[in-house]
């Protein structure tokens, strides 16, 4: 019961991020991100808790370096580890994904 409520404590404070952002009342302070390098982690960390289960996850990169300004970069590593954790959930055993940084005009 305790791990649910966190759960939905956190969604609620994700959600009034969402809606402060969107809205334009966040903070004025943005952080720059290194956007190329914060996936290549996350996959690195995806790929250590794929082989648990006998699937990989590999970084595909050209190493051109994408830079974002965030004024919460914590979101946009949470939103990312979302994509890996559920490539990995449900891609099948003994699978490869491919996590890839690429910048679309």
């Amino acid at each position: 019961m305790e791990r649910d409520l966190a759960r939905v404590d956190t969604l609620m404070a994700q959600i009034l991020i969402l809606a402060r952002l969107e809205s334009g009342l966040s903070s004025g302070t943005r952080e720059c991100v290194n956007f190329t390098q914060l996936v290549e982690e996350i996959v690195a960390d995806g790929n250590f808790e794929a082989q648990a289960l006998g699937k990989s996850v590999k970084p595909e990169s050209d190493r051109t370096a994408w830079y974002l300004k965030m004024p919460i970069p914590h979101a946009l590593r949470s939103a990312c580890e979302n994509i890996v954790r559920n490539a990995i959930r449900f891609s099948p055993p003994r699978r490869q994904s491919r996590g890839q940084s690429r910048h679309q005009w």
